[in-house]
């Protein structure tokens, strides 16, 4: 089962993805990136992790447009992909993008501070 579940998100992020950049009428994700992929045990539920670069207000919108269409997504993976259920999509944002970019901030700040004091 666990090989059958590997081949399944391996298709699915492939798919899910083109799907975002051709088939998704979203004029304001241009820059929307499929970061992972997660298939529940019976292969029923599939959580998708997404990240974009705009501000926390706006976040909760973007997720609901994109959570709305989660039933053509599901009709666009029928065709792709061979299963007789095709599982439930719902979409997360992966905030784990943004906290990299913070770590990546603080690392940089102390570098900098470093090459200041040993000059």
């Amino acid at each position: 089962m666990q090989f059958r579940k590997e081949r399944l998100k391996k298709s699915v992020q492939r798919h899910v993805d083109d799907w975002l950049r051709k088939e998704a009428e979203l004029p304001s994700m241009m820059n929307l990136h499929l970061t992972d992929v997660v298939v529940a045990n019976d292969l029923s539920y599939i959580k998708l992790y997404v990240h974009w670069d705009t501000t926390g207000s706006m976040r909760g919108v973007l997720l609901g447009q994109l959570n709305t269409f989660s039933p053509k997504l599901r009709h666009f993976m029928a065709s792709r992909v061979s299963l007789k259920r095709i599982p439930k999509f719902k979409f997360y944002y992966d905030e784990q993008e943004d906290r990299v970019r913070v770590i990546r901030k603080v690392v940089n700040a102390l570098e900098i501070s470093d090459l200041e004091s040993t000059d």
